[in-house]
C-alpha cells in the first residue's frame, strides 16, 4: 500500500515511524502477528522481526514502552526503512510490551521521582548514628516518597500532560493517526504464562519445593499486594505507579508487575484518548483461527486481503517467534488454585474490558469478547471454557 505524498514526506522528512503497530502486554503473541503481517507490506519476514536494538524497517520493539531501546537508537534502526517508506511503502512495528506502561518499562518516565529518591536516600544514610536508631532508614526513605511523588507530579504539570506511552506517541505523530493493532490474551493464562517464562519467579519461590507451591504464593503476594493498594489508593493509581506509592509496593516482589500487565481494562482508555484507530484481537482466536483474524486486520490497516491460496501462504506459515526460557516439554497447566484465585481477581476487569468495547464493536463481536473475558470465571468453576482453542506455550511466547 502506497501512502499519500504529503503524509510520507511529514512522517520521513528527517526520521521515521512506524504506520503500523502490534501492541501487546508480552506472552501474548504480539510480534509474530507482525511478522505475518510483514508480507503484505511488502516488507521480507526476516526484516520484520524485533531484536534486542531494533533491527529493520519491520519492526521495532516500541521505544515508548522500554528502556532498551532508547529514542535514537529507535531511530537509528529504522533509518534504512526510510528510503522505501518516502516512496510510499507501509513500515510497521512489533511492540510486544508497549501496551501496559508499569514503571518497570518506562523507568526513564519517571527520572523525577527515581532522582528525588535518589538524594533521599543520601540524606536518609548520612545520619548519625543515633538518628538512623531512632528513625530506621526504612522508615525515612518510607516519609520521603511523598515528596518524590510530588516531583513527578511537577514534571507532569509543566508538561501538561501525564508522561506515558499513549501521550508520548501522539505527541510524536503528530495529527498522523497510525493503526495499531493490539492482542490481548485471558490475563491468567497469560500471568502463567509469564512465571514459566522470566526465570526469577520460580527461583524466588523455590524454596517452596514445587513450582505449583511457588505459582500459588507468588499468585497471593501479587494479589494481596494490589489489593491492599488499591483499598487506599485506587485501581488505576496503583495499576499506573504502583511502587512510587507506598513502602510496601516498593518492596513487593516486582512490584506485582505481571498482575498488572493484565489489567487491560485500566490501560485501554489512555490509548483510546489519544489513538482514533485502534483494533483489539483475542490471542487466543489469532492463533486458533490466524486466517480469519487477519481478514479482519487487513482491511483494518487498509490492504487488500490475499487474492489466492498461494498469496496466502507467506502470511500463515510464517515462522514462529520464541523468547525466554521456559522447561523443555513447556508450561503445565495452569494450577486449579492459581486459576480460581487470579480468575476472581480479574474478572471485574474483564467486564469493564468488554463496557469499554460496546461502542466499538457490533453485537455479534460484543458476544464474542464477552464469552472470553467470562471463560476464565467459569472455566475455574469446572466448566468448558468459552470457545476458541488454548494456544500453545510455543505459539504465544
Amino acid at each position: 500500500m502506497r501512502l499519500p505524498g504529503p503524509i510520507a514526506k511529514r512522517l520521513c522528512s528527517s526520521s521515521c515511524l512506524a504506520a503500523i503497530a502490534n501492541c501487546g502486554t508480552g506472552r501474548v503473541g504480539a510480534e509474530e502477528a507482525a511478522s505475518r503481517n510483514a508480507p503484505t507490506r511488502g516488507i521480507p519476514p526476516d526484516r520484520a522481526k524485533t531484536k534486542a536494538a531494533g533491527v529493520g524497517p519491520g519492526c521495532c520493539e516500541g521505544p515508548p514502552g522500554e528502556v532498551h531501546p532508547t529514542w535514537s537508537e529507535y531511530l537509528r534502526a529504522l533509518a534504512p526503512a526510510v528510503g522505501e517508506a518516502s516512496a510510499g511503502r507501509l513500515i510497521g512495528e512489533a511492540s510486544p510490551v508497549t501496551f501496559h506502561f508499569v514503571w518497570v518499562h518506562q523507568e526513564k518516565f519517571n527520572t523525577a521521582y527515581v532522582e528525588a529518591m535518589g538524594g533521599f536516600w543520601r540524606e536518609c544514610n548520612g545520619r548519625s548514628a543515633a538518628a538512623k536508631l531512632a528513625l530506621p532508614h526504612r522508615e525515612c526513605m518510607r516519609r520521603r516518597m511523598p515528596e518524590a511523588r510530588a516531583a513527578e507530579a511537577a514534571v507532569a504539570r509543566r508538561a501538561g500532560l501525564r508522561l506515558q506511552p499513549p501521550t508520548l506517541m501522539r505527541a510524536v505523530y503528530g495529527s498522523f493517526e497510525p493503526r495499531l493493532v493490539l492482542l490481548l490474551r485471558r490475563p491468567a493464562e497469560r500471568m502463567h504464562a509469564a512465571f514459566y517464562n522470566y526465570v526469577h519467579y520460580r527461583r524466588r519461590y523455590a524454596e517452596l519445593g514445587s513450582d505449583s507451591a511457588g505459582e500459588l504464593a507468588w499468585a497471593n503476594e501479587s494479589v494481596s499486594a494490589f489489593e491492599r493498594c488499591t483499598a487506599r489508593f485506587g485501581a488505576e493509581d496503583c495499576a499506573l505507579c504502583f511502587e512510587s506509592l507506598t513502602r510496601e509496593n516498593e518492596e513487593t516482589f516486582y512490584h506485582a508487575d505481571q498482575l498488572i500487565k493484565g489489567l487491560y481494562a485500566l490501560f485501554l482508555p489512555h490509548w483510546r484518548r489519544e489513538f482514533a484507530h485502534l483494533l483489539p484481537l483475542r490471542s487466543e482466536e489469532y492463533f486458533a483461527s490466524p486466517r480469519a483474524v487477519l481478514g479482519r486486520v487487513l482491511p483494518f490497516l487498509g490492504l487488500p486481503l490475499p487474492a489466492s491460496e498461494r498469496e496466502w501462504g507467506p502470511l500463515l506459515d510464517g515462522p514462529r517467534v520464541l523468547h525466554g526460557t521456559r522447561p523443555g516439554g513447556g508450561k503445565p497447566p495452569l494450577p486449579a488454585a492459581v486459576a480460581q484465585l487470579l480468575h476472581r481477581f480479574y474478572l471485574p476487569f474483564q467486564l469493564a474490558l468488554v463496557e469499554q468495547l460496546r461502542a466499538h464493536c457490533d453485537a455479534a463481536e460484543l458476544v464474542e469478547w464477552r464469552s472470553w473475558a467470562m471463560g476464565t470465571a467459569v472455566r475455574a468453576a469446572g466448566v468448558d471454557r468459552a470457545r476458541g482453542a488454548e494456544p500453545s506455550d510455543v505459539e504465544l511466547l
